[in-house]
């Protein structure tokens, strides 16, 4: 069996479970021991596809950090695809949603009749009787998700303020970023490892020439170009290792996140360069 179909029956399991733990609680006499036996099986598998699920990146609810964002970009052209009158606001704001749950949402395992007769099409499982010290891992994991996506929409709402198909407002961004001393020539991208795309490394490049402030500016423009999946999932210290090796730019063990270092003067500027360099 594969890591994958590993992690997968996991899930499938976990599922069952759940469902076993919904009927016990909804006996007219509740089954006290079946129950206790049900919820400490769930917590074993529950913490088993935390750990598998972490290794391959595995997507649910209940998902690491990590794989959440990993998997973000993949997520969001599936419902775009499948919603076409959607845009990445909404599926930002269905997210919020779905992190702000702490409860498992499942499809029970009743027959199809049962479930259609009964409309019983999705059930939710408090997850109250986990150890309180799962309990706040899991607060902590989909609190930081839900951080993630609201700068995400923040940037959104930035990007939406600069960024324009109209020809008029372009040719003024070219004018502006002439004044500002940027006229960067195309390139082609040396560290795929890095940079997903030509464009990227333009964007970057371009921005470069207007860091004052090494720290706050290479800080930003690693959390801007993060949020538009511009990079690979590269992590700060990857990061700041490469602007070391190849610029002798030695950031330390500093870093600031991206609401400690944003301005409207930076958030202008890139949105600008983009412009450029997309259009």
């Amino acid at each position: 069996m594969s890591e994958y179909e590993n992690t997968e029956s996991l899930k499938l399991k976990l599922d069952d479970l759940a469902s076993d733990i919904l009927f016990a609680l909804n006996m007219t006499v509740p089954d006290i021991t079946s129950y206790n036996n049900l919820t400490n099986e769930f917590e074993s598998t529950f913490s088993k596809l935390l750990a598998e699920g972490q290794k391959i990146n595995y997507f649910w609810q209940f998902c690491s950090f990590s794989t959440y964002r990993m998997t973000y970009s993949d997520r969001l052209q599936d419902f775009l695809t499948t919603n076409i009158d959607a845009d990445e606001s909404d599926f930002i704001d269905l997210e919020i949603d779905k992190c702000k749950k702490k409860v498992l949402s499942i499809t029970p395992h009743y027959s199809e009749t049962y479930n259609y007769i009964f409309g019983v099409f999705e059930e939710k499982l408090s997850l109250f009787f986990l150890p309180s010290e799962l309990i706040r891992s899991i607060e902590y994991s989909q609190n930081k998700k839900q951080r993630l996506l609201r700068e995400k929409k923040e940037l959104l709402k930035s990007n939406d303020n600069h960024l324009t198909d109209s020809p008029t407002e372009k040719s003024e961004s070219l004018e502006f970023l002439k004044d500002k001393g940027i006229n960067h020539n195309y390139q082609s991208n040396p560290y795929p490892r890095i940079f997903k795309n030509d464009q990227a490394w333009n964007l970057f490049c371009s921005f470069q020439g207007k860091i004052k402030n090494d720290l706050a500016d290479y800080s930003f423009i690693f959390h801007k170009m993060t949020f538009d999946s511009l990079l690979h999932d590269i992590k700060p210290k990857e990061y700041k290792d490469w602007l070391n090796n190849t610029f002798g730019i030695d950031l330390g063990e500093q870093w600031k996140q991206y609401h400690n270092c944003k301005t409207s003067d930076k958030e202008t500027l890139y949105g600008l360069i983009k412009l450029n360099v997309f259009q």
